[in-house]
């Protein structure tokens, strides 16, 4: 069996782990690019706004990839909630191995914005949770000043500061939130220590599943889990 022949579950060919963890390493690479200073970093700020969109994408390959290795798991979704029904001439594109990519069709839809949404999704999957309830506040604070900086050029707004409570209301549009490198490396680390651990949880989990529930599995589904618990090369 080639590399091949298992990797037709993931995007792209190459396990989500594995190329993840290269995108990641693109950005420490541009961050090392650029000026140490103090105060506002703009490429950094840049560079954070990249992290966290990235995180999301790596969230729904993992989700669709563990679909495209074991399509029972859609009873799962559609049992516990959740919305499983697609036009099913989007699967024709894939001729007879549209089983491969089913994940993708159905996965398009889910929304991984929150850290809720997030352990409400891989609940219903797999009945796991990616983020312990520290692990969800500091995501949470990631995305809102990610919002931030997207839709506001990281200009502090009534909103922001009345949720977070990090600095008094009355800098609302004269105070902006400062990314410089050391704030793009913790929340990078946070980034990266998830990934690792969701990747582990859900490689773990499908194993358990295939032997608890009996489900035969090929020797391609079966390397491709192995590979989807991979981090790196």
């Amino acid at each position: 069996m080639s590399y091949s022949d298992y990797c037709d579950y993931f995007p792209g060919g190459v396990p989500p782990g594995v190329m993840f963890k290269m995108t990641l390493s693109d950005l420490q690479e541009l961050l090392k690019l650029t000026p140490d200073k103090d105060g506002i970093n703009r490429a950094a700020e840049i560079l954070f706004v990249g992290l966290i969109s990235y995180f999301e994408g790596f969230l729904k390959e993992v989700f669709a990839s563990a679909i495209n290795i074991d399509n029972t798991l859609l009873e799962n979704l559609g049992k516990n909630g959740q919305d499983v029904s697609i036009d099913s001439r989007r699967l024709l594109v894939y001729g007879t191995d549209y089983y491969k990519k089913i994940g993708f069709v159905v996965s398009e839809k889910f929304d991984f914005g929150t850290a809720k949404k997030i352990n409400s999704l891989y609940l219903a999957l797999l009945r796991i949770t990616p983020l312990a309830k520290d692990a969800a506040t500091n995501l949470d604070r990631l995305l809102n000043d990610r919002h931030l900086i997207v839709h506001h050029g990281a200009n502090y707004t009534l909103s922001y500061l009345e949720q977070t409570k990090a600095t008094k209301v009355s800098d609302a549009y004269w105070q902006c939130l400062t990314i410089n490198k050391a704030y793009f490396n913790d929340a990078f680390k946070f980034i990266e220590d998830v990934s690792i651990k969701l990747l582990k949880s859900i490689s773990t989990a499908l194993k358990d599943r295939s032997n608890t529930c009996e489900i035969p599995l090929t020797p391609a589904q079966s390397e491709a889990i192995d590979a989807l618990g991979t981090w790196g090369p």
